[in-house]
């Protein structure tokens, strides 16, 4: 799925809601002030189906940042829905629908819950991130080191690359795809996040050949050689 396409969608449709927003709730309250909760529940529904589309395209992203980040962006779904029970309690009808359901919700309970259970989702959500984090800084840095100075050497071509939207340093990390040609295992693809250097971008596209090591003990933990003059 393109992101940007994704993110340009998402602006849109934010920016509706906005203009819907704007100009809808001062004439709603000059003309029918009893319709101003359909249009704020509207919105609201407006709004949570937007949360609702981001957080799917962003798991379904083959960018780990962007999949923590659909995980996410569950809580602002939550506290919209949990904004709008109040509304419709306060705004709607006695005989509104559905009124018999909602006027039974005790608000006070809920943000009692989201006080207990917002810190716990919290750190459901954060710590396979920061988990993934430190597993990156590590392969990165110290387990890379290992391979390079006693890994089988081999070539990779290139199949495929995606920013995953992650830094480390300033540079960027990329989600690629390698097909490995080795003297040991023949050939086979991995995938895995690599940081790679802001002056080797312009070379790493699809169908380069690379010079790569391979860890000994596992032929899926694979590093590229020095950059500079590695790329054929």
């Amino acid at each position: 799925m393109n992101m940007n396409k994704v993110g340009f969608f998402g602006a849109i449709i934010g920016g509706l809601i906005g203009l819907v927003s704007g100009i809808g709730v001062p004439i709603i309250l000059r003309y029918s002030p009893q319709n101003l909760v359909w249009l704020v529940m509207g919105i609201m529904a407006a709004t949570i189906l937007i949360i609702l589309f981001m957080m799917i395209a962003f798991l379904f992203s083959k960018s780990t940042v962007r999949k923590f980040a659909g995980i996410v962006l569950i809580l602002p779904i939550i506290l919209t829905a949990y904004f709008s029970i109040i509304i419709y309690q306060q705004l709607a009808p006695a005989n509104a629908p559905y009124m018999d359901i909602v006027k039974d919700i005790d608000i006070f309970k809920m943000l009692d819950l989201f006080a207990v259970g917002m810190p716990i989702l919290m750190v459901i959500v954060m710590l396979p991130l920061i988990i993934w984090a430190f597993k990156f800084m590590y392969d990165t840095y110290i387990k890379r080191e290992e391979i390079l100075k006693n890994g089988i050497a081999c070539q990779a071509k290139i199949l495929k690359i995606v920013d995953n939207g992650m830094r480390v340093n300033g540079q960027p990390v990329y989600n690629i795809a390698l097909e490995i040609t080795s003297p040991s295992q023949g050939i086979y693809q991995v995938t895995k996040d690599f940081m790679v250097p802001h002056m080797d971008l312009g070379l790493m596209q699809p169908g380069t050949i690379v010079n790569v090591k391979v860890d000994q003990n596992n032929p899926n933990n694979v590093v590229f050689d020095t950059w500079t003059g590695n790329i054929s």
